[in-house]
């Protein structure tokens, strides 16, 4: 029988008591999970791989092989067998998921190198990038792969990097991305970025520490303290929806319409990519008062807009889209500390200008309301906002349930030139995550003086995702030329 006593629970025979909070204790370390990395982790099916990516492209000397620089670079990766956090983790389960350090990894189990056949191609690149991209990781394993691509034209090599988002998200992915990078052409000697040492806050190790410690010493407290937040939450919740303060429960929380973009996926994943001048995008906007958000969230908008209108499948209402934001108070990495917002794409106007004015409205709106809420409560509010979203992605059979069409994220990354071991990094297309009713995501990278745009689909279900580049492109013109008068108004005035 089990006995309750005040040290704890016992079960005990005739002969013999056995402490069970003793007994189910693990040997090995126990490492806390975000409650966001649990979504990621659950979400997961054959049909939607949880892991991002990103695409790099390195630009070699000039007199030397990209080929035998590309062969070089594996070499060198491979000589570095140790991983540090959170590349040495891998998944574990006892009652809740958490991480452990594996202490059998492996290198050659996530380090790569494949060569495009001959004449190989950014076509053939990102089809490849596809392919790897719809696999499901081995969970036995740290949830990442590195893969060095050879065989491209223009003296270039490319290195494909994987991680499961319940590991990183897109900012800590740019920082570690960055921080793997050196300004300096001359520096030798980098490791690559699962060696490189472990760098984080003083906060954020303080409460990793303890999250860890609650895990080791007692799992049941670690139970406790989930169902007491659970508990907080509630009522945090009810709170909310007596005072209205979050205005979260109107009837517009669910009004996405139905389109193409929102139906069950398959495994098959279809990637492009392109670069945009990130100068230009700023000097377009800036007499129209939008910044490079808006500018990005209209040219999506009226691309996506072309682009149902070719399939003749153009709703009458605007197709919202969902866009993470970063909460994080220091320099982090590791992890997801994200809320997320919704906003209107404008695409039930006539013309870019209508666009623009939608979402740029929609927008603010959505800033007025972080802006009155604590972190806490930004994270509360995209949980209530997601939790029916992720239960149709997850199923893809609660059609009413659904809150947006597609996904934005827009990442900054590093504005000078960077190099690893004297080897220019050249781009950075960022690959994210497709669900089901939501089959097309867009994400962006800025580096340099670029906005380096990466949207995945499923290849199955969204025909001609490549069209979507050139409709952006062209969107960027129509701004442009809209932003025209705008600009002599202003200097006759």
């Amino acid at each position: 029988r089990i006995m309750r006593t005040a040290t704890g629970f016992f079960l005990q025979d005739r002969s013999w008591t056995v402490d069970l909070r003793t007994a189910m204790m693990p040997k090995k370390k126990m490492i806390a999970l975000e409650p966001t990395d649990y979504l990621f982790l659950a979400g997961e099916t054959r049909q939607q791989p949880m892991h991002v990516g990103c695409l790099l492209f390195y630009c070699v000397k000039e007199g030397e092989d990209a080929n035998e620089a590309a062969t070089s670079a594996f070499a060198r990766m491979q000589s570095y067998t140790q991983a540090n956090p959170p590349f040495n983790y891998r998944l574990a389960r006892r009652w809740l998921p958490y991480w452990e350090e594996d202490h059998e990894f492996d290198i050659t189990n996530h380090v790569r190198h494949v060569q495009l056949p001959h004449p190989g191609d950014i076509k053939e690149l990102l089809k490849l990038v596809g392919v790897f991209h719809g696999l499901t990781m081995d969970r036995s394993l740290p949830l990442w792969y590195v893969w060095i691509i050879s065989g491209l034209p223009d003296n270039r090599y490319a290195v494909y990097t994987q991680i499961h988002h319940s590991l990183l998200d897109g900012v800590s992915g740019a920082r570690m991305i960055a921080r793997a990078h050196s300004p300096d052409p001359a520096q030798r000697d980098m490791p690559p970025i699962w060696a490189m040492p472990v760098k984080g806050s003083k906060r954020k190790a303080s409460n990793q520490a303890k999250a860890q410690g609650d895990l080791e010493t007692d799992p049941f407290s670690a139970a406790v303290n989930l169902l007491r937040s659970n508990r907080n939450i509630a009522r945090t919740v009810m709170q909310a929806w007596k005072n209205d303060r979050i205005g979260l429960f109107g009837s517009d929380m669910f009004n996405a319409p139905d389109t193409i973009l929102n139906q069950r996926i398959t495994g098959a994943r279809r990637f492009v990519a392109d670069s945009f001048s990130l100068s230009r995008i700023k000097a377009v906007g800036k007499p129209l008062g939008a910044t490079v958000n808006d500018m990005l969230l209209t040219m999506m908008g009226r691309s996506l807009q072309r682009y149902l209108e070719d399939l003749g499948q153009l709703p009458k209402e605007p197709l919202r889209v969902l866009m993470p934001v970063n909460l994080r108070e220091d320099d982090s990495i590791g992890g997801n500390q994200i809320a997320m917002v919704r906003a209107s794409l404008g695409t039930d106007q006539t013309d870019i200008a209508g666009i623009m004015a939608a979402v740029k409205r929609s927008v603010d709106e959505q800033k007025k309301l972080l802006r009155k809420l604590s972190k806490s409560e930004s994270q509360l509010y995209s949980g209530i906002t997601l939790a029916p979203w992720l239960a149709n992605a997850t199923t893809g059979k609660l059609d009413r349930f659904r809150t947006a069409n597609t996904l934005l994220s827009n990442v900054p990354g590093p504005k000078e030139t960077l190099y690893w071991n004297g080897e220019q990094l050249d781009a950075m297309y960022p690959v994210s995550i497709v669900m089901h009713q939501n089959g097309v995501n867009f994400t962006v990278f800025s580096y340099r003086d670029n906005i380096e745009l990466g949207i995945i689909g499923c290849r199955t279900r969204i025909p001609h995702l490549q069209v979507l580049l050139q409709y952006m492109h062209e969107a960027l013109d129509e701004i442009e030329a809209a932003s025209r008068p705008a600009k002599k108004q202003r200097s006759a005035g």
